[in-house]
């Protein structure tokens, strides 16, 4: 009965121990220490734009990371909240307010397990013929991981994010006119968004295809 014992006691402990690992989460591909910085160029350098973590706080009484973006000099804050299902963007601050907000629609950044085949919806804004509207966009983890090359340098074992959505406006003579939105996101181990490209068309004439590309310049933990 002993040696029985044992084995049961064995693989008890092995499946705790492979319980426990689990999957690659979205801190392990978005980190949230204080002190990280990183550059980007919009469009071969057109505009940059920096990202940096600031000290945690409470906010409402809720553990945040206020996360700053400067974009061309002006400053904007997003206060993210790691859970264990991923990361969210909590509350916002615009360039010209005092004070955060807290967001009524509190949406994933990125969602646990960062794994082929995880999905979430984030809403965005998009302009149709001079009008803004928003637009949902539904992201999924891809399955395979690729090697990116950005200013930055050369990353391996990047998981791609992919986000797509739509918004339709009748336009009267016009008709139902469309926008669609792409979203690809490449985010490296250990440091973070290395890469984004969004491309926007339209089912009209009128709406001419845009693409947005940011790449990694450097960055510093």
């Amino acid at each position: 009965m002993r040696p029985i014992k044992t084995f049961a006691a064995l693989l008890l402990m092995a499946l705790l121990v492979l319980s426990s690992c689990g999957g690659p989460t979205s801190e392990d591909y978005f980190p949230l220490k204080k002190g990280y910085v990183w550059t980007y160029s919009i469009d071969n350098g057109a505009t940059t734009k920096t990202v940096e973590n600031f000290e945690s706080r409470k906010l409402e009484k809720t553990r945040v990371i206020p996360q700053k973006t400067d974009i061309a000099g002006k400053n904007s804050f997003v206060f993210l909240n790691e859970t264990g299902k991923g990361i969210i963007a909590f509350a916002a601050q615009a360039p010209d307010a005092t004070e955060p907000v807290i967001l009524e629609n509190q949406e994933y950044v990125l969602k646990n397990p960062f794994s082929p085949g995880t999905s979430w919806d984030r809403q965005v804004k998009t302009t149709l013929m001079m009008e803004v509207l928003p637009l949902t966009l539904t992201f999924k983890v891809a399955d395979k991981k690729e090697t990116v090359t950005v200013p930055a340098g050369t990353f391996e074992k990047c998981v791609k994010v992919v986000g797509k959505g739509y918004v339709e406006k009748d336009k009267g003579l016009m008709g139902l006119v469309r926008v669609t939105l792409v979203q690809q996101d490449w985010y490296a181990p250990g440091v973070g968004l290395i890469k984004s490209v969004t491309n926007k068309t339209g089912n009209h004439m009128l709406i001419q295809p845009e693409e947005t590309t940011v790449q990694l310049t450097g960055y510093k933990k």
